[in-house]
């Protein structure tokens, strides 16, 4: 429907963990946007896991 309108579908979401860029066409990235989660206990390794002035981009699954 967003793209139906002429929006972008990927939204920049300013989040208590993070800064997020969703897209919203995504089931997954959607729930972010409605209810605040997005896989939680990912969220928390990925944290613990990155420098304070580091960067993760999750990229998607791989093929092959």
């Amino acid at each position: 429907m967003l793209t139906r309108l002429g929006a972008n579908p990927v939204i920049e979401v300013d989040a208590d963990d993070g800064v997020f860029l969703l897209d919203a066409r995504s089931r997954s990235e959607a729930a972010k946007l409605w209810d605040g989660h997005y896989d939680d206990d990912d969220v928390v390794f990925l944290q613990a896991a990155t420098p304070v002035d580091g960067v993760f981009l999750d990229i998607g699954p791989t093929s092959g």
